[in-house]
């Protein structure tokens, strides 16, 4: 039989989960279309594109320049360049991963 304790993390196991799925619920129903109107979407995909394309984390200034990225963190990027270096589009997948993020931030 199951002590107290137990039962007491296995409820809060649950409650955090459904704060998870519900965060990412919200964030599919508010951006129907997908993230990718701000500046920063660009340059994360920039940065996904030439992580994929093996030039570091860098993003085009030109057709044949890059400037490294100094200001924002690299591991969405990154993760988004994986889906690219497999063969996938990397410009669907941010649809798919910011609901899997914003759940996992709010558990």
């Amino acid at each position: 039989m199951p002590t107290d304790n137990s039962k007491t993390v296995w409820i809060l196991i649950a409650v955090l989960a459904s704060c998870a799925v519900m965060g990412g619920g919200i964030i599919v129903w508010a951006t129907p279309w997908g993230v990718g109107l701000s500046p920063d979407s660009a340059i994360y995909i920039g940065g996904a594109r030439s992580l994929a394309e093996m030039k570091g984390y860098t993003q085009p200034v030109d057709a044949s320049t890059y400037s490294p990225i100094v200001h924002y963190p690299p591991l969405y990027s990154a993760s988004l360049a994986t889906f690219g270096v497999l063969g996938l589009d990397r410009l669907f997948r941010p649809g798919a991963l910011a609901p899997l993020f914003a759940g996992c931030q709010r558990a």
